[in-house]
């Protein structure tokens, strides 16, 4: 009988662990206001998904703000590794596209164009 008494604590614990931390989430939670936040949202949702804590600085000539969308490019570099990563931005603050060219991600993936 205790085994009932404690299933329902078991199931709620599988479900918060199921709907835990999902990573850094694609959307920005209050959208992106001009390019700076787009950049810092970029940036950030970049640092996540790349392994090996890379430098990141802001590739300033490709960087810029279309009809729809903030285009955001990033250079990375750590000891091993140098490459770039591409972040294609709604104004509502949804990354449509990411894509990483020359950069180990993510444990042996490369992503490329």
């Amino acid at each position: 009988m205790k085994f009932f008494g404690g299933l329902p604590p078991l199931l709620l614990l599988m479900l918060i662990s199921g709907c835990a931390d999902k990573g850094y989430p694609k959307q920005a939670q209050d959208g992106v206001r001009n390019l700076g936040e787009a950049i810092g949202h970029c940036r950030a949702y970049t640092r996540y998904h790349v392994d090996g804590d890379p430098a990141i600085s802001l590739d300033n000539l490709s960087t810029r703000r279309d009809l729809k969308y903030y285009e955001v490019f990033l250079n990375l570099t750590t000891k091993e590794d140098s490459g770039y990563a591409h972040c294609r931005i709604s104004f509502a603050g949804e990354i449509r596209i990411h894509r990483i060219k020359g950069f180990n991600k993510g444990g042996g993936f490369f992503g490329s164009f």
